[in-house]
């Protein structure tokens, strides 16, 4: 079951944290799931150790900071312009290229620009987590 909370570090300051677990069978949670084969959204998504994510818990970030890859702020500018400009923009009259993209600061109205639906809803959701900070991680099952 994903979870998220915020921690607070003496050099890196407020880190939140959105943790979804990798399976032992190497799947993701039931929700997450349907992103795990888009490989252009998955790989935004840093993979920490058990041992690193339980330390973390824990507040003590050092070895989640030795793991963990882009910054939320990284991963909105990587997601690229086929997926960041917004599903809606065709038609839309609110439509703004210069507004409407994951990689700028799209307004609340904006949806990812990828199908199905499932994983349009969780892409979007990812680019709401990371506009507002948000680490989010995928965590390897314990004794991997």
């Amino acid at each position: 079951m994903s979870s998220q909370f915020k921690i607070h570090d003496d050099v890196w300051g407020a880190l939140q944290i959105f943790a979804i677990t990798i399976q032992k069978d190497g799947t993701w949670e039931k929700e997450w799931e349907p992103l795990r084969t888009q490989e252009t959204i998955a790989d935004l998504l840093s993979v920490i150790s058990w041992e690193a994510y339980q330390e973390l818990r824990h507040r003590y970030t050092k070895p989640f900071l030795q793991e963990v890859g882009l910054g939320p702020d990284a991963c909105l500018i990587k997601l690229g312009e086929d997926i960041g400009s917004c599903f809606y923009q065709q038609g839309c009259p609110s439509y703004d290229p210069n507004l409407c993209s994951a990689n700028l600061d799209p307004p609340s109205c904006y949806d990812a620009n990828i199908d199905p639906p499932k994983v349009r809803f969780l892409t979007t959701r990812l680019v709401d987590l990371w506009r507002i900070g948000f680490h989010v991680i995928l965590v390897k099952p314990e004794n991997t």
